[in-house]
């Protein structure tokens, strides 16, 4: 007998880092430290305002690969 009611479980996504703001750079973070993991010669002013925005409130990865990702787009 198949029990279609059964519903798969959403498994909640586990940020590893966010790439925001920090002294006027991109920087990444570990969500659970107040310091940056590392800081880039990135000026955030000098960016689209839509990218600036986005780092002001600190954009989530998954993964490294997502980083690395997240990171070219910001010239690195």
């Amino acid at each position: 007998m198949k029990n279609t009611d059964v519903q798969p479980i959403d498994q909640p996504t586990q940020t590893a880092y966010i790439v925001k703001e920090y002294g006027g750079k991109v920087a990444v973070f570990n969500p659970d430290e107040p310091q940056p993991m590392a800081v880039y010669e990135v000026y955030v002013h000098l960016l689209p305002e839509n990218d600036i925005e986005l780092l002001r409130k600190g954009i989530p990865v998954d993964d490294d690969y997502t980083l690395l990702k997240t990171l070219e787009n910001f010239g690195l």
